[in-house]
C-alpha cells in the first residue's frame, strides 16, 4: 500500500489552531516561522526546515509566529502497519537536510514519507477483522443518517463493551468518529464545488450553522477557510 495525498492545506499567516484530531494520518512541513505543537504530554517548537507527522486520533493543538509558512498534507488512506503503532507521532529536525528529495514542486513527496514512517515506527500489533471494525464499517456507509450506538452494536454485546472496544481501536467513540467521517465526505463534496448549505445537509448536518461549529470544533478551521486554502493534489 501507498501513501497517497487526499488534501494539501497552505498555512501563511499567524494562526492559532485549538485542540482537535484528525481520522487519517497528516505530515506538517514548516518553510517559514515558527510553529509551537502542542500534544496532551509535551510541547515541541519547529522551525523552517523542520517537519511533523501525527498519527490518526492523536489530539494536538497547534500556534504559528512570525508569519509562519506550512504545507500540511492529509493522505488519503491509511495503513494499519503505520497506524497500528505505539508512536502517536513523530517529531523531525532539519528534514530537508536529511532527505534533500523530499520536496517535489514544493510539495513534500509522499513515498518518501512513507519511506520515513516505515522507518521510524514500530507497529503495536495487526488488524483484524473486529466488531469494532464492521460497526466502523457501518458508520461510514451510513454516514447521512443519525446512527445512534444501538443501531451500529453487535448481538450479544452490551452498550459498555462495544464502546471500550471500539475506543481501543479506534481511539475514539463511535459517535466522534461518525462526525469525522461526515466532516470527510463534507471535504470531498466542498472541493468539488458544492454549496456549504448542499454539503452540510447531505453531509447530515442540521443546518450550516451546525455544519460550520462542528467543522471548526475538528479541523480548527471553518468550511470556508479550509476551502479557500487548500487544494487536491491527484
Amino acid at each position: 500500500m501507498s501513501l497517497k495525498e487526499d488534501e494539501v492545506y497552505f498555512s501563511g499567516k499567524d494562526h492559532t489552531f485549538p485542540l482537535h484530531i484528525h481520522e487519517r494520518i497528516i505530515a506538517g512541513f514548516v518553510s517559514s516561522g515558527k510553529v509551537i505543537l502542542s500534544f496532551e504530554e509535551e510541547s515541541y517548537e519547529l522551525s523552517s526546515g523542520d517537519a511533523y507527522i501525527i498519527f490518526p486520533f492523536t489530539p494536538h493543538s497547534a500556534k504559528t509566529f512570525d508569519e509562519a509558512a506550512i504545507v500540511v498534507i492529509t493522505f488519503a488512506q491509511n495503513s494499519d502497519i503505520l497506524c497500528r503503532t505505539r508512536k502517536k507521532y513523530l517529531i523531525l529536525k532539519d528534514i530537508a537536510g536529511k532527505y534533500p528529495s523530499i520536496y517535489n514542486k514544493n510539495i513534500p513527496d509522499a513515498a518518501l514519507i512513507e519511506q520515513i514512517l516505515i522507518e521510524q515506527v514500530e507497529p503495536s500489533y495487526s488488524f483484524k477483522d473486529t466488531d469494532s471494525e464492521r460497526i466502523r464499517n457501518i458508520i461510514s456507509e451510513n454516514y447521512s443518517e443519525k446512527n445512534t450506538l444501538e443501531d451500529v452494536s453487535v448481538c450479544g454485546k452490551s452498550r459498555f463493551s462495544v464502546l471500550r472496544s471500539f475506543r481501543r481501536d479506534f481511539g475514539v467513540t463511535p459517535s466522534v468518529y461518525h462526525i469525522l467521517v461526515r466532516i470527510r465526505k463534507a471535504k470531498v463534496m466542498m472541493l468539488e464545488g458544492r454549496s456549504l448549505i448542499e454539503t452540510a445537509l447531505d453531509c447530515g448536518f442540521c443546518d450550516q450553522s451546525h455544519f460550520n461549529r462542528t467543522f471548526k470544533k475538528y479541523t480548527s478551521l471553518t468550511p470556508e477557510e479550509f476551502r479557500n486554502k487548500t487544494i487536491r493534489s491527484n
